[in-house]
């Protein structure tokens, strides 16, 4: 991490940004197989479970069926088990359950290196009426609250924010989502859950940790090993700056302030 203000040159200039296409995306982790496909489907453990990332979203949901005759307790089990068996298949882009538009959305977030393809080794969802919820302005009626606890098993670090997504477009294109006694079911809330420590398997990282002697040279603002090889990443960040006292030349404090950018931020990034 090099920090510059604004018209600096970096002593140790970095590989220039490639302007070709990128390459095809290949992806760090193996498709599930069609026995993990099969037990996602069913809810229960795949191969390898205990030494996956576990992370837990909080999905709240508005679900408006097609008549007011129906127990709601009997609709939530339906949903979810049609939720394990097509949505979680998804999610874990399952060969047996990939449709074009679903396809395409993992694709598109795997080129834009925002998601690794075939990163999901396991998803189960366990859902609950919310007696007392009530369903947003405009959802047709008659309409039911469910919170949803859904959990994905991930076989490397993952962002949240296209897991979020992924999930978001998966529950808009599913057709198994519009039938029976589904009209119509939108996602109104979408979180993650911090996991306890006590839930919270070992994290691992495909890439080694910084060194101590690395370390001290990011915060000096110098090379690290094999830094020609890596990819380059540029920012722009402007912030403001207000001072305890009013000055006349301000030029030696941006250079303190980028001196500690470079000393404090730069190892944390």
């Amino acid at each position: 991490v090099l920090l510059l203000k604004s018209g600096d040159e970096p002593t140790n200039a970095p590989v220039p940004v490639p302007t070709t296409p990128l390459p095809t995306v290949t992806s760090l982790f193996t498709p599930n197989s069609q026995e993990a496909c099969a037990a996602i489907s069913q809810g229960v453990s795949v191969p390898d479970q205990d030494n996956m990332i576990r992370k837990h979203f909080d999905i709240t949901i508005d679900v408006s069926l097609t008549s007011d005759l129906y127990d709601h307790n009997k609709v939530v089990e339906e949903l979810q088990s049609t939720m394990q068996q097509t949505l979680a298949p998804k999610l874990a882009d399952c060969p047996s359950s990939r449709r074009l538009r679903v396809m395409d959305d993992i694709q598109d977030l795997a080129s834009r290196k925002l998601l690794e393809e075939h990163v999901i080794g396991n998803v189960l969802f366990d859902l609950r009426l919310d007696s007392t919820g009530s369903c947003e302005d405009g959802a047709p009626s008659p309409c039911i609250v469910i919170n949803t606890d859904m959990i994905l098993y991930l076989k490397g670090n993952q962002n949240r924010l296209p897991l979020m997504k992924l999930v978001s477009n998966i529950f808009k294109e599913s057709v198994a989502l519009k039938s029976g006694p589904f009209a119509l079911i939108t996602i109104t809330e979408q979180k993650e859950v911090a996991m306890t420590p006590t839930l919270a398997p070992t994290e691992f990282s495909i890439y080694d940790a910084n060194s101590a002697e690395e370390c001290e040279s990011i915060s000096m603002g110098g090379p690290v090993p094999n830094q020609d090889n890596m990819m380059v990443k540029g920012f722009d960040v402007r912030f403001d700056v207000s001072f305890t006292l009013q000055l006349s030349d301000v030029s030696e404090l941006v250079e303190d302030v980028e001196k500690r950018l470079q000393q404090y931020i730069a190892p944390q990034i």
